[in-house]
């Protein structure tokens, strides 16, 4: 996100970049805390959030508009925060008590591995072809993923 603001939004205030990283991290957590009951366990908002995120960050990013950035990445963090809250609610339920700990700790090693394969994808993909193609690219398969998760996630 740092790249994108400096080299493609043309922010170079720091302080700027840091608040709109922190924004994202600042959605995602006040979603899990606050979203409604029913949001967290249907099978279409968490999606919806975070594919909506995905294209009007996208979009931001190529047309250079820094407030459809923003709302993106406002977007994709209620995504992520209900997607997060969902998956801690189904490991706990699910948990044989014994060895919840366990359990979570692997929810928590597929969620940071969710987060840095793409980002390490990106990086490779950035330097090998043009960063746009290289978004879109990356862009789409969170799309396709999102999707192919919540088709094949039994209704609730």
């Amino acid at each position: 996100m740092p790249s994108f603001l400096r080299e493609r939004l043309h922010v170079h205030n720091l302080a700027a970049v840091g608040a709109e990283v922190g924004l994202l991290f600042l959605i995602a957590l006040t979603t899990q805390v606050a979203a409604p009951a029913r949001w967290v366990a249907g099978r279409w908002a968490a999606p919806v959030f975070l594919i909506a995120g995905v294209a009007v960050f996208e979009t931001g990013l190529w047309t250079g508009s820094l407030v459809t950035f923003v709302v993106g990445t406002i977007l994709a963090g209620t995504g992520i925060g209900l997607a997060f809250r969902r998956g801690i609610a189904v490991t706990q339920r699910l948990a044989d008590p014994r060895r919840r700990a366990d359990l979570l700790a692997t929810y928590f090693l597929s969620a940071y591995t969710g987060t840095i394969v793409p980002t390490l994808a990106l990086g490779l993909l950035d330097q090998a072809i043009n960063q746009n193609v290289a978004t879109l690219i990356l862009a789409i398969a969170v799309v396709a993923t999102t999707l192919a998760g919540a088709l094949s996630r039994p209704a609730t």
